[in-house]
């Protein structure tokens, strides 16, 4: 509010009446409605209001203009003319939105899907002056995905809040950094609002990490007779197997490299394989380091490992198996992992 003073320039004959308007009233208003100068007060100041109104409205150029109007009559000044006054109305409306936080963060949980969840909620800043559209979008939606992707106000609920959900995606994987960000865009369309987007950083904690499961982490195996040798020597047939699976998904294929160890005289070492649960074992290699290849896309299927051993009868041994695999998947490049022991003999 402003206010200023109006007082006579000279006695009045009579009581003088000074009706105030103002031009615009949706804009500023006036009080009091109007004044009374006497002949005995005519020189003594009386005081005006002017009260901006708060429409609510992003106004262009920032301000809005209006006059009061001063109508006089009686006490001899019918004929005089007051000059009115201008006043200017300041905007303090800013056109955007309001959204209630700038940053979230979620957890993956659970064994893949959809993870943690967050509500947040948007609204105008300022009252459109026709329907405003808000576009919700992730700029990465294999880390975390918003509903509702489009929000709609009017002049008439623009200050009621939307809700928005984010939600994390579990991809499986165990990142490098143990997490992943996104982020959460509103793009701004409509009701003469040209306000930038503001967005919403999400974080996603990841609940993975990568490594090698190797079932039955040790054992001792025995077998039956195969025959004699060209030595002449009774030689024992041996055969177990066990698992190698991924706990996490790569992002790329992962070479499991089984190494049978040193070469032990006069023992057979020969590593066969199937990926899955079912088939026959194949791509047998005997005295060398053997190769398992595990796609991303069926990484949780894992690999059978089938170990073979023909040893003299009378010989007692051991073979440490050793794991290492090899991937461009920066959580599985060049590790080693769990290793193996294989004993025979009585």
């Amino acid at each position: 509010a402003g206010s200023y003073s109006v007082v006579l320039n000279s006695a009045p004959t009579g009581e003088v009446r000074i009706n105030l308007s103002s031009a615009n009233a949706a804009l500023a208003t006036v009080s009091p409605a109007h004044l009374v100068f006497t002949t005995g007060d005519w020189d003594e100041p009386q005081l005006v209001v002017v009260s901006g109104v708060d429409d609510d409205l992003d106004n262009p150029g920032e301000r809005r203009s209006t006059r009061i109007h001063h109508a006089v009559s009686g006490g001899g000044y019918d004929s005089v003319v007051a000059d009115p006054v201008d006043v200017a109305v300041t905007d303090d409306e800013t056109a955007g939105i309001t959204v209630s936080v700038a940053a979230v963060s979620l957890r993956e949980t659970g064994d893949g899907g959809t993870g943690e969840a967050h509500d947040y909620t948007v609204r105008l800043a300022a009252e459109p002056m026709g329907e405003v559209t808000v576009t919700v979008s992730s700029a990465e939606p294999g880390v975390a995905t918003v509903e509702p992707q489009r929000l709609r106000f009017t002049p008439e609920d623009w200050f009621i809040p939307h809700v928005v959900t984010v939600t994390a995606v579990n991809d499986g994987a165990a990142n490098p950094d143990g997490e992943r960000r996104a982020a959460i865009t509103h793009a701004i369309e409509g009701g003469g609002y040209e306000a930038a987007p503001r967005t919403v950083a999400v974080t996603v904690q990841d609940d993975d990490s990568a490594g090698v499961v190797i079932s039955n982490p040790a054992v001792r195996v025995s077998g039956a007779p195969t025959g004699i040798g060209r030595d002449g020597v009774l030689r024992v047939f041996h055969r177990w197997t066990y698992t190698v699976t991924l706990t996490s998904k790569p992002t790329s294929e992962v070479t499991v490299q089984i190494d049978p160890g040193d070469k032990i005289d006069r023992v057979s070492v020969t590593l066969g394989h199937r990926i899955g649960s079912a088939g026959d074992i194949g791509n047998l290699t005997q005295g060398l380091t053997h190769e398992v290849v595990l796609q991303p896309d069926k990484w949780d299927d894992g690999a059978t490992i089938q170990v073979t051993v023909i040893a003299p009868a009378d010989h007692e041994g051991m073979a440490t198996l050793k794991h290492k695999t090899i991937s461009e998947d920066p959580s599985y490049s060049d590790r080693e992992w769990e290793t193996l022991p294989v004993a025979w003999g009585s």
